[in-house]
């Protein structure tokens, strides 16, 4: 017998459709790095919405949801990181690992 698909804690369409807004305006991000004086700046790209990257998010999502969800500031948290230390590229590496990933003990 098949285990039956996690339910979708997470409103893609929703999500994707704010993502496409977020790209086109070109809003600017500010924060101020930890131990430091100044401002960083950080522009989402539009190649976010390439379909190899939405592949990885969609990935991530999936993992998420299949591990119990949690907070969404930690689903923020994850993909966040990812877009970082890929420097913006969000690598199918980055899918792969997510989706090959046994299930972690649930923290909450």
């Amino acid at each position: 017998m098949t285990e039956a698909p996690p339910p979708q804690l997470l409103d893609r369409q929703k999500f994707w459709a704010e993502l496409d807004k977020l790209t086109a305006s070109d809003e600017v991000f500010t924060y101020i790095p930890k131990g430091k004086s100044f401002e960083k700046e950080v522009r989402l790209g539009k190649s976010v919405m390439a379909a190899r990257r939405r592949e990885v998010i969609e990935a991530i999502f999936q993992r998420w949801e299949a591990t119990g969800g949690g907070h969404p500031k930690h689903l923020a948290l994850i993909l966040g990181t990812a877009y970082r230390e890929t420097c913006g590229l969000l690598s199918s590496a980055v899918g792969e690992l997510a989706a090959a990933t046994p299930h972690a003990a649930k923290m909450r």
